[in-house]
């Protein structure tokens, strides 16, 4: 534990922000170190003269700003500057580094199509049409392409009930915004995707994460906590959960639609990496469609850099996500719209597709080769694996030895919702890089840091 006492009798305002203050500014000034454990509490309130209930909402405030993090039983820790915003440190990132901390689709043959596409594009007189503002929820026949892309996955809506985003996390934000307001609280699963914490923090937001299992949230947790709390909606992952990669199985998907519809509570359903595995489970969104607002886009199936996605929600709710797109960006770049709705249309879209799940399930093969005698999850399609770490490998340890040896991989407390507790594990990105050589060669040495760890552990008996 760290001996500070914050300095905070020049600081206006309220006491609570005068100590997150002086957090921020003792974590940028180098007296409070990444990985420092904040005094506890009670101690900290006794030191300054104030109640405990200042320094719990101090603590919190700094946790709503990304500076430090709690853990129930443990304590508040401050953070590595790349955990701040919710993804993994870049900046000390050598040239010659692997990184697998970033969820890529793998490689496909999207490069045989763009430049033709492209082409029929500039030819055709009526592309100059998509330089021009479009409606906010996006032109009619591009979101008519939309409806078809959801409908593969079993959500059958018409054009007219579809918004376009720029892309799944623009979708997030859209989302999130209809449906809560600063202040409101929120539950997720208690490991998400980091860029919902991002959102959740930017429209202040106050996450609750739910216990899971190898099936996804456990439906008496979701019960529990709509008798004991109003929250504005559940977001979840059902299909290649980030960062676990498990798939939600039909009745898991049932029970937490039957919870929710009982408490009236709506469902954010992420479903951007359905298309990547054959035959995915039907989305919760064809359970409780009134009920459910569906996010898919084209990043992880088509092409990551279209920044085009699709939003299906009940239609007084699909009317105001479609001003939430105005009032923030107007519309989706109609240009990305039209490639993609081509690309659907024409059946590219597919194609594609099917070149980046036949590399991913390559991938798939060589990594459980690799490291499948661990405990990993993962599912055929996947572009990330999930590595619960054998003892004494701590997730923070094994990444820092991972980076020394010159591979970048994502530690579990990036992916601790609210202040759940972290498992020791880590997220290992098999989409990158695009030469499946070096990923086979930045197993290996993942695998060997296991090994050689245990080795000298046995060694040392």
């Amino acid at each position: 534990m760290t001996l500070w006492i914050p300095d905070i009798v020049e600081r206006p305002g309220p006491k609570y922000r005068a100590i997150a203050a002086a957090i921020a500014d003792d974590i940028a000034e180098g007296r409070l170190a990444p990985g420092a454990k904040l005094p506890p509490q009670r101690d900290l309130s006794w030191r300054l003269g104030v109640t405990v209930g200042t320094i719990s909402r101090a603590y919190t405030e700094a946790e709503r700003q990304g500076l430090v993090r709690g853990e129930v039983g443990r304590g508040t820790y401050v953070l590595r500057p790349g955990l701040r915003e919710g993804f993994p440190m870049r900046a000390d990132q050598s040239a010659d580094d692997i990184d697998l901390s970033l969820s890529f689709p793998a490689p496909g043959d999207e490069g045989d199509y763009i430049g033709d596409t492209l082409r029929r594009m500039a030819d055709d007189p009526g592309s100059v049409d998509f330089l021009d503002y479009q409606s906010p929820a996006g032109n009619l026949r591009h979101r008519a392409a939309g409806a078809a892309w959801l409908s593969t996955t079993g959500v059958h809506v018409d054009a007219d009930g579809v918004v376009i985003t720029s892309g799944g996390q623009n979708g997030i934000l859209v989302a999130f915004s209809a449906l809560a307001q600063a202040g409101d609280h929120i539950l997720t699963e208690e490991l998400t995707f980091p860029g919902v914490k991002s959102v959740a923090n930017m429209l202040g937001l106050r996450i609750q994460g739910l216990p899971i299992d190898e099936h996804g949230v456990i439906p008496e947790a979701l019960e529990n906590a709509c008798r004991t709390q109003n929250y504005r909606f559940l977001y979840l992952i059902p299909t290649i959960h980030n960062p676990t990669a498990r798939v939600m199985p039909p009745e898991r998907r049932a029970a937490l639609a039957d919870v929710a519809q009982r408490h009236n509570l709506m469902i954010v359903e992420d479903d951007i990496a359905a298309r990547c595995i054959v035959n995915p489970p039907a989305p919760i969104a064809t359970l409780m469609p009134e009920n459910t607002v569906y996010l898919t886009s084209l990043s992880k199936a088509v092409a990551p850099g279209l920044r085009i996605g699709y939003l299906s929600a009940p239609p007084d709710l699909l009317k105001r996500q479609a001003s939430i797109v105005g009032a923030s960006a107007w519309m989706a770049t109609p240009i990305s719209a039209e490639l993609a709705t081509r690309w659907i249309e024409d059946g590219t879209a597919e194609k594609i597709l099917d070149s980046r799940r036949a590399e991913a399930i390559a991938r798939f093969k060589l990594a459980t080769a690799k490291l499948g005698h661990n405990s990993i999850s993962a599912t055929p399609g996947c572009h990330h694996i999930w590595l619960t770490l054998p003892e004494p490998w701590r997730a923070t340890d094994y990444t820092e030895e991972a980076k020394r040896r010159g591979i970048v991989i994502a530690p579990a407390e990036i992916f601790a919702a609210g202040r759940s507790n972290a498992p020791h594990a880590v997220r290992i990105c098999i989409g990158m890089p695009r030469q499946r050589k070096k990923l086979d060669y930045a197993l290996d040495v993942l695998a060997e840091i296991l090994l050689s760890h245990n080795m000298r552990d046995i060694a040392m008996v």
